[in-house]
């Protein structure tokens, strides 16, 4: 398979010069010479979407290029909040300037004026990539006014949130109002939607929102075409997927693949199968965060149709697996302890049901309780989607759902004998990296290209 975005196995184009000795900002400086409506159309027809969501790229810059202030922004989300994601440090460490190349495309193609690069205070070795990254191309004219002689004047601040001062809004920071309330002043609090950031975002004017991974596709489909990257894929989602895979597993890390290769393929052959010759009892795709799918049906196509259709959400390719001997018990209550810290509380619904779900797991994972609070845990998950501003209330769901469905047995055990099957707590677990972790920011996974 080609790579497009991991193309360097040592440290990538992390300077200019190298950056530029490999095209670099080429396909840029040829797409400043063109109308910005043509650029948008090659970017419609690539059928490029935002590596999160999966929504598709240029609804959003349309939305944005329509608006009719003349101020609009870019925001570079680089966040990464979500448990065991780690693929845009990956970018921003190792190749910062094709990042930067496809913020520049971005804020062609959409209209904007001002950009901010928003992170966490934990991704400092990103910061100081993407920071060295912007100095140098403001060196070379290619950031800040009259950028290569175009009349285009875009540069680009950073914003910062102090994580480690503020750890229970670690997570939901990342969220696209709740980074623009931050960079506004405010508590990183969901807005209410709509209006969306591309209708009114940073100080009501325009927004675009993009995940780094997102914006590292576009210097190459600037270069090459849309058919090119349409090439790679699937007809649904085009190009190619950073996949970041952790638990158990014999080669952990970030890897390339093309859209369509299938889940079997990434946890076997990519990232080596289960240590010490296991088997995957279940997987999230999308990482704590999205529901699990059972070993056994995991020949399904990575694309984001696909993934949604076998029950489970593609999200930011945060996958973890959990093997055979493990409780799902346990998995369930490590993910719901997280999610009840770093809810925000900001709405009722939302944090009454996290901390229900919570507190029900803990008991029945000690058999204090009957085979009635399955029905009611099973309940209260369905009843919190919906109950809050933002997607939170959804993904705090989706596991205990799919575990209570897939895999009764494990919450069975511990109702009749409070414990599990192996009669242990899963102390295994604690072995592997843990992605639900406090400190999962400072975490690191290898890079594998």
């Amino acid at each position: 398979m080609q790579q497009i975005l991991l193309t360097d196995p040592g440290y990538g184009e992390v300077k200019l010069a190298k950056a530029r000795a490999k095209g670099g900002y080429e396909a840029f400086a040829a797409a400043l010479k063109r109308n910005p409506e043509e650029w948008l159309e090659t970017v419609r027809t690539s059928g490029l979407r935002g590596r999160g969501i999966g929504w598709l790229v240029h609804n959003k810059w349309s939305t944005v290029r329509s608006g009719a202030t003349e101020t609009k922004y870019l925001i570079i989300n680089a966040h990464e909040g979500e448990p065991g994601s780690f693929k845009d440090r990956a970018l921003l460490e190792r190749f910062p300037h094709k990042v930067l190349e496809g913020a520049l495309l971005a804020a062609w193609g959409a209209g904007c004026t001002r950009g901010i690069y928003y992170t966490d205070v934990a991704h400092d070795d990103a910061l100081e990539a993407f920071q060295r990254a912007m100095d140098e191309a403001r060196e070379a004219n290619l950031l800040g006014d009259n950028i290569l002689g175009s009349g285009w004047d875009f540069d680009i601040k950073t914003s910062v949130f102090p994580g480690d001062k503020y750890p229970n809004y670690v997570y939901i920071s990342g969220e696209e109002t709740a980074i623009i309330e931050f960079i506004e002043g405010r508590r990183p609090l969901p807005r209410n939607k709509p209006p969306f950031p591309a209708e009114a975002g940073l100080y009501g004017k325009p927004t675009l929102v993009h995940n780094v991974e997102t914006l590292a596709h576009l210097p190459g489909i600037a270069a090459n075409g849309a058919p090119w990257f349409r090439a790679m894929g699937t007809a649904e989602t085009p190009g190619t997927l950073l996949m970041s895979v952790m638990g158990p597993v014999n080669n952990p890390g970030v890897f390339e693949v093309e859209a369509g290769t299938s889940l079997r393929t990434l946890l076997e052959d990519i990232a080596g199968g289960v240590i010490d010759g296991g088997k995957v009892k279940a997987v999230a795709p999308g990482g704590p965060g999205t529901a699990f799918i059972k070993g056994d049906a995991i020949d399904v196509p990575i694309d984001y149709s696909t993934i949604a259709s076998a029950g489970s959400q593609l999200s930011v390719g945060a996958t973890w697996v959990i093997p055979e001997g493990m409780c799902l018990v346990e998995e369930c209550i490590k993910i719901q302890r997280w999610y009840e810290r770093m809810c925000c509380r900001q709405c009722a619904g939302c944090g009454m049901g996290t901390s229900v779900i919570y507190s029900n797991l803990t008991d029945l994972r000690r058999g204090v309780v009957g085979t009635e609070y399955l029905d009611y845990i099973m309940d209260v998950a369905e009843w919190i989607p919906g109950q809050g501003i933002c997607d939170f209330v959804e993904r705090c769901s989706q596991p205990v759902k799919s575990a209570l469905t897939l895999f009764s047995e494990d919450f069975l055990q511990h109702i009749n004998e409070g414990r599990c099957a192996d009669g242990s707590y899963s102390l295994v677990n604690r072995k592997f990296f843990d992605p639900t972790a406090q400190d999962h920011g400072e975490q690191d996974m290898p890079y594998r290209p």
